[in-house]
């Protein structure tokens, strides 16, 4: 089993310190689902949009013949308890359908918001509204108020920590322009 964890840590900082809130016991499965939503995201990019569903289309057989093929991140993913293969298979169909339909990007978001509802029984839609509001903020553009989370105080630290990045798309981008983001992050985790 590779170590996520370390690899969201090096690939994306700021959502790296975010890890450090869960429970350990919780951080390889955040860590998981946060590369994999990175990993859907990237076939989104794709110019063409029957390669990027073919990208995403690999993901969604792997996981539903539970077949990894020697890629780690797939081991890793069959391997959580809490999230089935076919649970896996069923979002990134929607996923694969709505690409191909060319659908608005939070519809996309909102459907992998599912998987982490399934692993840290939460709201789905709240958590794709997060995963919508990392994406916009990625982007480059800041997000405001709840940005349709209904009950964000349900929602597990760790998910309210990566909204709270969401509001200054600065924020993730530590440690170039954020030195102090630990710190910051901290304070807001009494908050949020």
């Amino acid at each position: 089993m590779s170590d996520s964890v370390t690899i969201l840590r090096q690939e994306f900082p700021a959502l790296g310190l975010v890890l450090g809130f869960a429970t350990p016991q919780e951080r390889s499965t955040y860590a998981d689902l946060l590369l994999l939503w990175i990993e859907i995201n990237r076939a989104r990019s794709s110019a063409e949009t029957l390669i990027a569903a073919a990208r995403i289309t690999w993901w969604r057989d792997a996981m539903a013949e539970g077949k990894p093929e020697g890629v780690p991140l797939a081991s890793n993913l069959l391997n959580h308890q809490r999230i089935t293969p076919a649970q896996y298979a069923d979002v990134l169909t929607r996923i694969i359908d709505l690409t191909l339909q060319q659908s608005p990007e939070e519809a996309v978001q909102l459907a992998f918001g599912d998987v982490f509802a399934q692993a840290f029984d939460c709201e789905a839609i709240d958590a794709g509204h997060i995963l919508h509001a990392l994406k916009t903020s990625l982007g480059g553009h800041a997000v405001s108020g709840g940005d349709g989370i209904k009950n964000k105080a349900t929602l597990p630290k760790t998910l309210r920590l990566i909204h709270w990045l969401c509001e200054k798309p600065s924020r993730l981008h530590y440690p170039e322009e954020r030195l102090l983001l630990a710190i910051s992050m901290l304070c807001a985790s009494f908050e949020v």
